[in-house]
């Protein structure tokens, strides 16, 4: 089984719950299924516990876009490597929606874990 988790952050890139959260998962799945991971960001070690990560830096040519449109250009890179997967997991609004259209894309099930939703956060307001 081939389990693709697509998600914003990931080791070493982990500031939150939904980190620990996909860090742990991918390291458990990893020992059972092919895991790939798709991180948003820059270079990560290629091999994280026996999983496949792949990284998504911003796409060319949305530099002065405002950040959730820069975040949804990340997203659209990422559906082309999610074919082949018996599930997509995705985590966080920022990664969610690459779950949902690769899913669609590639008839794939999509599993949505939400986190960090509350709308008093500090960065929230």
């Amino acid at each position: 089984m081939r389990i693709d988790i697509v998600t914003k952050e990931f080791p070493p890139s982990v500031y939150g719950g939904a980190g620990v959260h996909v860090a742990e998962l991918t390291r458990v799945l990893a020992s059972r299924a092919d895991v790939r991971v798709h991180a948003f960001g820059g270079p990560r070690e290629a091999d994280y516990h026996g999983a496949t990560v792949h990284t998504y830096g911003q796409p060319a040519g949305f530099e002065s876009a405002n950040g959730a449109v820069q975040t949804l250009a990340t997203d659209l890179s990422i559906l082309e490597p999610l074919e082949g997967a018996d599930v997509i997991h995705s985590h966080t609004w920022y990664a969610n929606l690459a779950g949902h259209l690769g899913g669609l894309m590639h008839d794939t099930p999509h599993v949505l874990s939400a986190h960090s939703l509350e709308p008093l956060r500090p960065w929230k307001a």
